[in-house]
């Protein structure tokens, strides 16, 4: 509680992003490993990376919690927060301060759909493949994104490194999984990379949105009256 309490508040310093970016790096690693021992060496359910958190799923007694699911929809709930925080303090146009508020609802969404799984539970009752269910989503999303870019290199051309970084991991974990769902791989070593994959590169993608918008806070310490960086000149 005491990191979203200084994410919204919009006090995050480069010098905390870096220790933020950092534990980020060390918790995916770990959970990433952890996950591997359960597909190849030892039952470690918790850490199953091939099992949603399914909170619904327990509402219905069946089980399906995973840490990694968790500690995924903690970084975008955080990623929420942060936009919110810069929807509050961006003093640019009324247009960036909306842009911000749709990125905040994104990823609250996107947050509470890992951790109760709802596009599983979508696809199932419909019949029909999440990716295309969610399509129109994805699209009104990607453009939120690029708008977000446009603003973001303007600033600080660095940090937009960072937001690019973030989708080209998100669309690289969507074709895994499209692979994984739709090829007929038996391998059980194949199947098991690639779920470890899709998972690790959707919470790096996460996580690099996350550290892109903590970046543009840590600016606004220097300048409360815009965000800007020398490197974005």
């Amino acid at each position: 509680m005491g990191a979203l309490t200084r994410i919204a508040s919009g006090t995050m310093t480069h010098r905390d992003v870096a220790l933020v970016g950092g534990m980020l790096g060390a918790a995916i690693a770990i959970l990433g490993t952890l996950g591997a021992l359960d597909s190849f060496v030892t039952p470690l359910p918790i850490f199953d990376l091939d099992r949603e958190v399914g909170a619904l799923a327990l509402i219905y007694g069946e089980s399906g919690f995973n840490l990694f699911a968790a500690f995924s929809a903690g970084v975008l709930l955080c990623a929420s927060v942060a936009a919110l925080a810069l929807r509050r303090t961006d003093a640019g146009s009324a247009g960036a301060k909306g842009l911000w508020g749709l990125l905040a609802g994104l990823f609250a969404f996107m947050s509470l759909d890992e951790l109760v799984a709802l596009h599983e539970y979508v696809e199932g009752s419909m019949g029909t493949d999440w990716q295309l269910l969610y399509l129109p989503l994805t699209v009104a999303a990607g453009y939120v994104w690029f708008r977000a870019l446009q603003l973001i290199l303007a600033r600080n051309r660095t940090v937009g490194l960072a937001w690019i970084g973030g989708a080209a991991c998100w669309l690289s974990a969507q074709l895994l999984e499209a692979l994984f769902w739709n090829t007929s791989l038996q391998h059980r070593a194949v199947e098991g990379w690639l779920v470890i994959g899709e998972e690790i590169l959707e919470v790096s993608g996460s996580s690099l949105f996350l550290v892109a918008m903590l970046l543009l806070l840590g600016d606004l310490g220097g300048d409360r009256s815009r965000i800007e960086s020398p490197a974005g000149r």
